[in-house]
């Protein structure tokens, strides 16, 4: 059996604020178990796949210098983020692998 942590222990396992697992858990970010109302714990196997399943691999063989990227310039008449549009492409392309 799994062991069952309380919101105390995940915020340091995750190392982060409670009030930001109390907001996840409200938006049904993150995999918990309601005991009661207001009682709520969370199954370190559970836990433990929801961050694999949020774990991006990145292809380093594709990553662009930042010597690379294009300038930004005031001329431009569409936006001058073309370096963050390549990066959320090549991470969807590499999601939906």
């Amino acid at each position: 059996m799994d062991e069952l942590w309380d919101i105390g222990k995940l915020a340091q396992y995750l190392r982060m604020k409670r009030s930001t697992i109390y907001a996840m858990i409200c938006r049904k970010r993150i995999p918990v178990v309601k005991i009661s109302g207001r009682c709520v714990r969370f199954r370190e196997s559970d836990i433990e796949r929801w961050l694999e399943s949020r774990t991006i691999a990145f292809d380093t063989s594709r990553s662009m210098d930042i010597r690379e990227r294009p300038r930004k310039t005031r001329r431009a008449g569409k936006a001058a983020n073309a370096f963050v549009d390549d990066i959320v492409e090549n991470a969807k392309r590499e999601v939906l692998l």
